[in-house]
């Protein structure tokens, strides 16, 4: 069993500050999570873009390829690369 520093383990379902940016069609386009009270422009967002296709949800991508860094910027979410 992999044990785990509880204090430092986050998942998008412990974090509570949530933030979402949306698509011309009213999609979640851009999600991000970060640990209550995170500003907009701490380096301690994890975020994620999500594409769509025929109003389908077909993809999700992490900033800069992390699902497990909560190392970004809210206020930088649209220059990061999505993989």
């Amino acid at each position: 069993m992999r044990q785990v520093d509880e204090h430092k383990a986050v998942t998008r379902q412990m974090a509570q500050a949530y933030r979402a940016a949306f698509d011309a069609s009213n999609n979640v386009e851009y999600e991000a999570w970060a640990e209550p009270g995170t500003l907009d422009g701490d380096k301690r967002w994890m975020i994620c873009k999500h594409t769509y296709t025929s109003g389908n949800l077909t993809k999700t991508e992490w900033a800069d390829g992390s699902a497990t860094g909560f190392n970004r910027t809210w206020t930088g979410y649209s220059g990061y690369t999505y993989s």
